[in-house]
Order: C-alpha cells, then sequence, then structure tokens
C-alpha cells in the first residue's frame, strides 16, 4: 500500500510470518511508521514502512482491492471522524477519537475533557462525563468483542483493537 492511503483509527491487514493477521493502526509515529493493535492478540505492534500493509482487513482472510478509503471494505467500527463536526460527532465518535489518539486508557472525566477542549463533543448536561461513561459501558455490553472501547483497569478506558 501507498503511505497516503494508511489512516489511523482503521483495520488493515498485514503478513506475519506465513500468515496474514488484522491489526488497527492506533497512531503515525514521528519516524514515519504507525503504532498498531493486532486484531487478534490485542498487543502492540510497530509498523516500520507502508510495504508491510496488504490492505484493508478482511475478516475471512482476504484482502480487498479497493483503497483503505472504500469503509465499506473495512471491518469494524470507522472511528476516523476527522472530518465531521463537534455538532455532527456523537459523544461516543469523540471519545473514541479521544482514546484512539490519547494511545494510553483514560478515565471519564480526562476523555470529556479533552473532547470538548478539541471541539469534538459539546454538551450542555450537567454531568457529561458521567454520560460518556456509562455510555461507553453500554457500548462495551450490547456489542461485546465488537465494541471500540475496552475497560483497561477501574475507571480507565482504551480503545479495542
Amino acid at each position: 500500500m501507498n503511505k497516503s492511503e494508511i489512516r489511523v483509527s482503521r483495520l488493515y491487514s498485514i503478513k506475519v510470518g506465513k500468515h496474514e493477521t488484522g491489526i488497527r493502526i492506533m497512531k503515525e509515529r514521528a519516524d514515519g511508521g504507525w503504532d498498531a493493535i493486532s486484531i487478534a492478540t490485542n498487543k502492540p505492534i510497530v509498523i516500520k514502512s507502508a510495504d508491510r500493509i496488504l490492505g484493508p482487513y478482511n475478516p475471512r482472510g482476504k484482502t480487498s482491492p479497493t483503497s483503505a478509503d472504500d469503509t465499506t471494505q473495512t471491518a469494524g467500527p470507522n472511528i476516523s471522524t476527522a472530518d465531521q463536526p463537534a455538532s455532527k460527532m456523537s459523544g461516543l465518535d469523540g471519545a473514541a477519537r479521544v482514546l484512539a489518539e490519547a494511545g494510553v486508557p483514560l478515565g471519564s472525566n480526562e476523555i470529556t475533557k479533552l473532547m470538548i477542549e478539541k471541539g469534538y463533543w459539546k454538551s450542555d448536561g450537567l454531568t457529561p462525563s458521567a454520560t460518556i461513561y456509562s455510555a461507553m459501558l453500554r457500548e462495551i455490553k450490547t456489542k461485546g468483542d465488537a465494541s471500540r472501547f475496552r475497560k483497561a483497569a477501574p475507571g480507565k478506558f482504551i480503545i479495542a483493537s
């Protein structure tokens, strides 16, 4: 793949030994590579070159010939909401974006504060962090392994792979 086709928070297939595995790109590195997380093991992976990436991830084990911009070919939730204004982004989309950018576990107070500061989300409610906390827990409970979030520690969340 070309480096310009690779987007943060999207799912891709890479070759590991004789096998193909799925990864989620978490952030771009200063050296030009990417930090990613394995979908199968939830372990961090460093991608040094775009040549390692075979294409968009397909859970059936076959890569798609389309570009990474074709979101119909990617598996899992699309948390790339860079083009959406704050009024159009949901609280959960904003939380997923903040966690993907941070790359470390955060509490709902930190997540909410960053979402509002960066203009990803706005709320007129009295307890916006409680709203985000309960929404993330509800998504984890209802979607299970397909959820965008995972509990890292009591009160702390990370982005799922």
